[in-house]
């Protein structure tokens, strides 16, 4: 999957001949890719196009409150900013908004449950079956209109479609989506720019990156309920992370190993941090930055600058893996503890660590797209479906299966928000996606 994953990123400038990609052993390993090629992917089977539905809404409880944690890069301050990250295509080989999507999962050859793996967390118990349908507030047209990242503030859900318009609709659902940022460029069979590594919010604005695949990205932000947008900064290479903290913006250049600074009304860039070797995801909690990086290490900084601690060493890069190109893990923290996924370890997994380091505790066995925490529970994303996992141990529940989940989550006090992207379904016997193209909640 390493391997799989850094051909992925040598090929961006190659958007254009990858129309199609298969999924095959893991659905991680395509909801990965969807973010660099969100274009028609197959499941497991041949390639193929399927009808596609008007736009429709669907119908939900009025929702409020804002997540305690991001995710996808997330900055978990109590600016609320919020990651990740990843539209709307209705399918006709798939329900619609009012099917009931809650059908058993079906153990499959390795005991998993569709796809998943048995005891995934880490007590060799089968995860608990989804018992409620999610709700579907928001089906776009165009299968290149995924929903690549998605964040959250207060009763509204934020989303980058993959022609870098950024739109957000209410948490309730019920109405067409808002323009928040314009398209930066024409969507010319899959090359234009788009967001990479989530969003960040303050109370006025909402925080992004953009890049094209080239030598130069642009970090960008607009009025939360739209706007005019303003360049803050034109960094070099990936930004693997955006977050603000305290009235300043906060991003990782991970081609020079950079942490940066800004006001948030923009000025001049400063070094936070340097020397760090493919430096990723970052969130910041009462005045630290907490970051990942490829080896898996944790490392944290003063927002002001000054020494990184390294709390956690992590398990390396794989053999004959020199370095990882356009690489962000989930990350999330709270109050106590930071949560994290090590994607090159041994065996994948989810776990929390003191805010301070220590021995790290793992909670579930996955290789997640994007994790959130509350006071109570860490969500997370990885294609197939939206689980949750007690922050203090325990089983893991699945809250919705058949999924095609690329983008989030973003929690509120009550639901769990997330964004599907469009799967091509061809062949008999595949499994029919749930939502496809949409803006998903459910509760949690």
């Amino acid at each position: 999957m390493a391997n799989f994953r850094n051909a992925a990123a040598g090929a961006r400038h190659s958007l254009d001949s990858l129309e199609t990609l298969v999924r095959t052993h893991r659905p991680s390993i395509a909801t990965s890719l969807v973010r660099t090629f969100p274009l028609l992917v197959a499941f497991g089977c041949s390639s193929g196009e399927s009808g596609l539905s008007a736009s429709a809404s669907g119908s939900g409880d009025s929702s409020t409150g804002a997540s305690t944690s991001g995710a996808n890069g997330s900055d978990a301050s109590t600016d609320h900013s919020s990651g990740a990250t990843t539209a709307s295509s209705g399918m006709s080989t798939g329900p619609d908004a009012s099917a009931d999507q809650s059908s058993p999962l079906v153990p499959d050859a390795s005991g998993g449950m569709n796809g998943g793996d048995a005891g995934s967390d880490g007590s060799g118990v089968t995860p608990q079956i989804p018992v409620a349908a999610p709700t579907v507030l928001w089906t776009f047209l165009l299968p290149y209109d995924s929903p690549i990242w998605l964040g959250g503030v207060g009763a509204r859900v934020y989303f980058s479609l993959y022609t870098v318009a950024i739109e957000s609709l209410p948490s309730a659902g019920g109405v067409p989506p808002s323009l928040v940022a314009p398209a930066s460029t024409t969507l010319d069979m899959g090359v234009g720019l788009y967001v990479t590594n989530g969003f960040a919010f303050d109370s006025t604005y909402v925080y992004w990156s953009e890049s094209a695949g080239g030598p130069t990205s642009w970090i960008k932000r607009a009025p939360l309920d739209g706007g005019t947008t303003q360049l803050l900064a034109s960094p070099a290479g990936f930004i693997a992370g955006v977050a603000v903290d305290s009235g300043t913006l906060y991003w990782i250049a991970q081609n020079q190993g950079t942490v940066f600074s800004v006001p948030v009304a923009g000025g001049t860039p400063t070094v936070v941090a340097s020397g760090l070797n493919t430096p990723a995801s970052i969130v910041i909690h009462a005045g630290i930055i907490y970051m990942t990086d490829a080896a898996g290490d944790i490392m944290s900084v003063p927002t002001g600058g000054g020494t990184v601690t390294t709390l956690l060493q992590g398990p390396g890069l794989p053999p004959n893996v020199i370095e990882v190109a356009d690489f962000s893990p989930a990350l999330a923290v709270d109050d106590n503890n930071i949560y994290f996924s090590q994607t090159y370890a041994p065996e994948q997994t989810i776990a929390k660590m003191s805010l301070t380091g220590g021995t790290m505790t793992v909670l579930a066995k996955a290789d997640p797209v994007g994790i959130a925490v509350d006071a109570n529970n860490l969500y997370w994303i990885d294609g197939n479906t939206v689980d949750e996992v007690p922050i203090a141990g325990g089983a893991v529940k699945v809250l919705a299966s058949n999924q095609t989940a690329a983008a989030g989550p973003y929690l509120d006090d009550t639901s769990v928000y997330w964004g599907n992207f469009y799967v091509s379904v061809s062949c008999e016997g595949c499994p029919p996606p749930h939502g496809g193209n949409s803006v998903m909640k459910i509760a949690k």
